[in-house]
């Protein structure tokens, strides 16, 4: 993973919140949001205060699938099966996506992250990626722009989410071969779309509202 580029993350925005002071600092972020098919997922994770990574960090899309499979392993060696590092996973399916506002899907997803976090991990305060509306929410923190690229809390749960999100899209591929879900991974590339047409979507899988410019073109019924 040497030789990365882009912003690398820090625990900048976590000790604006306390964790240099012993405050537990939960993060959370999502993917497949924009995806033509399946869930968005959504990975939260809280590190013990006193770690300190010993190699740089950066948001999963600066590494490939290889990469962020091998963190992942080392994170869940060097930090979670010791107790220093603890990631639930919460989701929204498709059928789910089509009906409502994915906006306040988001926010649902992040809450139960947090939620199924609390369950086993103790977190004061939390790092929210992006710009979402946080009133009304129980937990105290900040909303944070590109989080990713920025908190290393973040930067862990948004490895966390694509890897499990990828490994769910595997498993699709093996039982639906003919759409390729393993190399695009439910986003809208040409090839998804060849499929699509050839094929047609599946139901509970792809996402009808988010086919509709191939509906307007005339492309699909």
């Amino acid at each position: 993973m040497k030789g990365k580029k882009g912003p690398t993350a820090s625990w900048f925005y976590e000790d604006y919140l306390g964790r240099r002071e012993g405050l537990y600092v939960a993060g959370t972020d999502e993917v497949g949001r924009g995806a033509w098919s399946f869930d968005l997922t959504c990975a939260c994770c809280v590190f013990d205060p006193k770690v300190e990574l010993p190699f740089p960090l950066r948001d999963s899309k600066k590494y490939n699938e290889e990469e962020r499979e091998r963190l992942v392993e080392v994170f869940t060696r060097d930090y979670i099966e010791k107790g220093l590092l603890h990631v639930t996973y919460s989701r929204i399916d498709a059928p789910t996506i089509e009906k409502g506002n994915l906006n306040d899907l988001n926010r649902q997803a992040f809450c139960a992250g947090f939620e199924a976090l609390q369950k086993v991990a103790r977190f004061d305060k939390v790092i929210i990626d992006g710009d979402m509306n946080c009133d009304g929410l129980p937990w105290t923190g900040m909303t944070l722009v590109r989080g990713d690229e920025k908190s290393i809390t973040v930067a862990t749960a948004s490895i966390f989410a694509k890897v499990h999100r990828d490994r769910q899209m595997h498993e699709l591929h093996k039982q639906h071969p003919q759409y390729d879900f393993a190399s695009h991974m439910g986003y809208g590339t040409e090839k998804h779309k060849e499929a699509i047409l050839k094929y047609g979507p599946i139901p509970g899988v792809h996402r009808s509202n988010f086919l509709q410019n191939l509906r307007k073109e005339g492309l699909l019924k």
